[in-house]
């Protein structure tokens, strides 16, 4: 472990650095694969490079202050879309029942029969 070490992205310098045990968390603004390696002035450093793709998490932060205009209850066969469908009369509002549903939600396909989903 070398501690100190500073990251680099694609051969940039960045302002993450590894610990006493030589260990650095990282996040990424955006999508996309990276080329990463340590860099330390105090050490001889074959620098470990390593390749990591970063997947983007969702942008979206949920509206703690909307009022629910109904509940239902999930039923076979029903997506996010189709239940959007089924209250605004249009598919591409699912976005609404998923952000107001974020919290209970692993992900925009991820509804069971019998959730109950809030309708804002």
């Amino acid at each position: 472990p070398c501690a100190g070490a500073t990251i680099t992205f694609d051969g940039v310098a960045t302002e993450y650095v590894t610990d006493e045990n030589g260990q650095v968390t990282v996040e990424f603004d955006k999508a996309g694969s990276y080329l990463l390696s340590a860099v330390s002035e105090d050490a001889i450093l074959v620098p470990a490079i390593c390749k990591v793709t970063a997947e983007a998490k969702p942008t979206f932060v949920p509206q703690p202050e909307f009022v629910p205009q109904a509940t239902y209850t999930v039923q076979e066969g029903d997506t996010l879309r189709s239940i959007a469908r089924q209250f605004y009369g249009i598919s591409a509002k699912w976005t609404l029942i998923y952000e107001a549903n974020y919290d209970a939600m692993s992900g925009p396909s991820l509804i069971s029969v019998g959730q109950e989903l809030l309708i804002p």
